[in-house]
């Protein structure tokens, strides 16, 4: 084994809203545990067009009035503004895990979502059984091809009373987070940070296998990764990269006023020719290419 040195650090205070809208600063133990009780997100967005879709068996059907009543006033208590869902839509799990099938699914919800509000579908809720590797082809789909954020949930866990407050806690604070909210923050720089230049922190865990299995599990995640589903937008078949490209930018909040805005964006002919072929463009700098000017 090779052997390095290393230095552990006492775990930094959080910062957390509290009850009147201002920052609070939260202990972390020792084990590096805390919780949210008596305190709120940090900056919490505004959840106005969401709806859900249940994919669940029929003896575990999701009963999704119980659970969207319970996770509006969770989210709220959070001081996340969630508005009642759009509508919800049964479907079976069987379609889910046949892509081809699904694939027509969200686009439909997409339209039947601009019909009742007028405007994007934020986040749709996806309620399954169990895990199932149908889960794959929602994630694709949606998120990555069609542009839909989307938070799964098991039937099981959001149907139970025991517990379900905590469960829907986690829940109101991954979708807070996948729309561009802030749960929580360092309340002190961490030593040798100083300054205001960008600092990204990465995590990884590693699930070692059992003796029969030689592969590990390892998941990385950076804290600047942000969401693609946020800037995907439908195209039409037919789009010349010799012109520019006009796009609809829907609930993308760019400042500080904390509410989203609906307007249009102009990438020039050469930025969409780099988007097109997936290339920098000579005459493109990368910013312009990921539309940062």
């Amino acid at each position: 084994m090779t052997e390095v040195t290393g230095h552990v650090i006492q775990p930094p205070s959080l910062k957390l809203g509290n009850v009147n809208g201002e920052a609070s600063r939260v202990t972390v133990s020792d084990d590096c545990q805390w919780n949210l009780i008596g305190n709120c997100v940090l900056e919490g967005k505004r959840v106005e067009r969401w709806a859900i879709i249940d994919f669940t068996d029929r003896n575990v059907k999701l009963n999704y009035i119980q659970f969207a009543r319970k996770l509006v006033i969770r989210c709220r208590k959070l001081h996340i503004e969630m508005k009642e869902p759009l509508f919800y839509e049964p479907s079976e799990m069987c379609e889910l895990r046949n892509s081809k099938q699904f694939s027509k699914h969200p686009s439909s919800i997409c339209s039947r979502a601009i019909e009742i509000s007028g405007g994007q579908l934020q986040i749709l809720i996806c309620a399954m059984s169990e895990k199932d590797a149908g889960y794959n082809n929602l994630k694709r789909i949606c998120e990555t091809e069609i542009g839909i954020m989307t938070q799964c949930c098991l039937s099981k866990n959001a149907n139970k009373h025991k517990g379900l407050d905590q469960y829907l806690a986690n829940l109101a604070l991954k979708i807070n987070a996948k729309l561009g909210g802030s749960n929580v923050e360092l309340f002190e720089k961490l030593l040798r940070l100083e300054g205001d230049g960008h600092v990204m922190f990465i995590g990884a865990d590693v699930n070692h296998p059992d003796a029969f299995n030689t592969m590990p599990l390892i998941r990385i995640r950076g804290s600047n990764a942000f969401n693609t589903a946020f800037f995907l937008c439908l195209l039409p078949h037919n789009m010349s990269s010799s012109s520019s490209l006009s796009i609809e930018i829907d609930s993308l909040d760019w400042g500080d006023s904390g509410t989203g805005t609906i307007g249009r964006a102009t990438v020039p002919a050469c930025s969409w020719e780099v988007l097109n072929s997936n290339k920098l463009s000579d005459n493109c700098d990368k910013d312009k290419a990921h539309g940062h000017n």
